[in-house]
């Protein structure tokens, strides 16, 4: 794969920046995560698996997250992405890779990845704040001047508390906020008397507005002390803070989809976190071919078996299976299936 040609491509398709361009082609891509489809050696269409982990019932597994997903405007319609992804199945399983995800560029994307098997089964919630808020102050705190490394320390720790949260690396992490630096934003860090921090926070900053795109703080009380500090660096600034959501309500908005590329091993994984669990599913997946079996989760393993006259608890496609094991506390206690809803945040599309 020519590098030049994928950023030639990626520039043609999305509206980047030079900066931004220049920091993910240095830092982020990587041929051996690239596939691609050429005619008359130029590259028409390509897209990258970039390699996370994510928490999954109390372990973490491998994820490959779909990023610069392109097709040259002249060679549209004619099925390279569909092609492109289904190669991009196979090389995860290869790879032992149980699960992709991705965050479509455009609303109409939804259905078209949703035909490839993916889920949108990633959602965040907005909290909306006046530049008049007054948020509650408490002596004993400051803005924290640590080196990056202790703050990615607190980052990480906070992070893999989240049951079902895509994870971050150090090297990510510096990305993140060097991006972060390159748009204008800041990131705030908040830390106790002992210099202990206690509170992060990755501002940007969108048509004068003040957009907290992901938090963490050790307490609930911290917050305003971390949205009083963003406000004091953003004045006049109203403040939009992007949460998860604590349950499933009409304002919560989809921004992610996933999809399963190993049924069998992400079973597996929920049959081993809830042992007395026991349920049968036949499953079909048009693309990966693996994937079609009659499964069944008993004693703490799942297993495939000829199904022969046997009646499945659940009869469904690749894509239903993604929102059984990602939906959210009504889907688990509605199908009574241990379902958690997932997360990711700071992601670099």
């Amino acid at each position: 794969m020519e590098k030049q040609q994928v950023i030639d491509l990626w520039q043609t398709c999305f509206q980047d920046d030079e900066s931004f361009v220049s920091l993910y082609f240095s830092r982020v891509y990587k041929d051996e995560n690239t596939i691609g489809y050429s005619e008359n050696n130029k590259l028409v269409s390509v897209l990258q698996m970039i390699p996370y982990t994510m928490t999954f019932h109390k372990t973490e597994i491998k994820l490959a997250y779909i990023s610069g997903a392109a097709t040259s405007p002249d060679f549209r319609d004619r099925g390279l992405m569909t092609r492109l992804l289904g190669d991009a199945y196979k090389t995860m399983r290869e790879r032992g890779i149980p699960l992709s995800a991705l965050i479509p560029a455009q609303p109409w994307l939804y259905g078209y990845y949703g035909r490839m098997g993916y889920s949108p089964v990633f959602y965040q919630k907005v909290e909306r704040y006046t530049s008049v808020h007054n948020f509650h102050e408490m002596p004993g705190f400051h803005r924290a001047d640590v080196s990056k490394k202790e703050i990615y320390v607190f980052f990480d720790r906070m992070m893999k508390c989240r049951p079902c949260c895509v994870q971050h690396t150090f090297e990510d992490f510096e990305v993140i906020c060097d991006d972060l630096e390159q748009s204008g934003g800041e990131l705030v860090a908040m830390a106790d008397d002992l210099n202990n921090i206690v509170a992060l926070a990755f501002v940007q900053v969108h048509d004068g507005e003040a957009w907290i795109i992901e938090s963490l703080y050790s307490h609930d009380k911290i917050k305003d002390i971390l949205m009083g500090e963003v406000t004091r660096i953003f004045p006049g600034m109203s403040l939009n803070l992007i949460i998860i959501p604590s349950v499933n309500t009409t304002d919560n908005v989809r921004f992610g989809m996933a999809r399963v590329i190993d049924a069998e091993k992400l079973l597996g994984l929920v049959a081993a976190a809830y042992p007395y669990f026991k349920c049968t599913i036949r499953l079909s997946d048009d693309i990966l071919l693996e994937n079609n079996g009659f499964f069944v989760i008993s004693d703490g393993k799942c297993f495939i078996i000829d199904e022969k006259d046997i009646e499945p608890d659940y009869d469904i496609n690749i894509e239903t299976l993604a929102s059984m094991l990602f939906g959210d506390n009504h889907v688990a206690e509605l199908l009574s299936f241990p379902s958690q809803r997932p997360y990711m945040s700071l992601m670099l599309n």
